[in-house]
């Protein structure tokens, strides 16, 4: 049995991304952060006009709501290139998509949260694990304070979130698991940087694991080097419907089969079911 598990949260606790399920909520005004964007040189016009034709949305005004421009941002990392590269790096949609969700408040992100329904055998999972002792952790790229308002929620031990910046108590300071429950905390839109991979290897060390006791799971081929760096590390490293099965199969990362997390448990328990669980 693996003593720890590394859990990644988007798409894998649950089917969406979170400042996606953020930004499907706004009522704001989409197109100043567009003109932002392309003024930074982010993306070109041409590009906005690939992925309405990629998306089929109306060419001449494709980007209609603030979830309009969230989605368009995240398919510019994971589904379109430019020059055989995805359109933008994973900093800049990080930062981008945070952006969008300037003046959400701590209260609106929980109701929100409390919305979204979790993938199948999730819960059930982290509670057998929890029974066996299993020390488990979340790292993520998303909204901090949402990934963090579920981690709370689902009883992880720790979690590690990209910093924001918030207006609480009008200071402006980062956002901390204090602010949880508070409804007078406020997203500013700004994030400090935040390597995951950094975070994951450094909290474990801290903790005092080696890699042989992990166990991690991720749906993002761009977190593949993580992942090899576990298994060669003689931990247990999975994917989990993975937009780019292609990469994670050039790597030799198995990819857990179906849409239920209860199999990911039994490889927890045994690492020799990746055999029968994975593809």
């Amino acid at each position: 049995m693996q003593r720890v598990v590394c859990w990644d949260v988007d798409r894998v606790w649950y089917p969406g991304i979170s400042t996606s399920y953020c930004a499907d909520q706004s009522v704001s005004n989409p197109r100043p952060y567009l003109e932002g964007f392309l003024d930074r040189g982010w993306f070109t016009p041409a590009d906005v006009a690939a992925w309405a034709a990629y998306r089929g949305k109306d060419p001449d005004a494709p980007i209609a709501r603030m979830a309009d421009l969230a989605a368009m941002l995240t398919d510019f990392f994971y589904e379109l290139k430019s020059g055989g590269r995805p359109v933008l790096s994973k900093p800049q949609a990080v930062e981008g998509k945070q952006s969008l969700l300037t003046g959400t408040t701590m209260s609106e992100i929980r109701a929100i949260a409390d919305g979204v329904p979790l993938t199948p055998g999730f819960r059930e999972t982290v509670a057998s694990l929890r029974g066996c002792g299993v020390y488990q952790a979340a790292f993520s790229d998303g909204l901090g304070p949402f990934v963090s308002y579920v981690a709370r929620r689902e009883g992880m031990d720790h979690w590690g979130v990209v910093p924001a910046a918030v207006i609480a108590g009008n200071r402006k300071t980062l956002f901390s698991d204090e602010m949880l429950d508070r409804d007078d905390v406020v997203l500013t839109g700004i994030v400090d940087r935040y390597d995951k991979s950094i975070a994951l290897f450094d909290h474990l060390e801290v903790a005092g694991y080696t890699l042989t006791e992990v166990a991690a799971i991720d749906d993002s081929a761009a977190n593949i080097p993580t992942l090899k760096k576990i298994q060669q590390g003689g931990g247990v490293a999975v994917g989990f419907n993975p937009l780019d099965e292609d990469a994670f199969r050039r790597e030799r990362i198995p990819i857990l089969r179906g849409r239920a997390l209860e199999p990911f448990g039994e490889i927890v328990r045994d690492p020799r079911a990746v055999e029968d669980l994975c593809v």
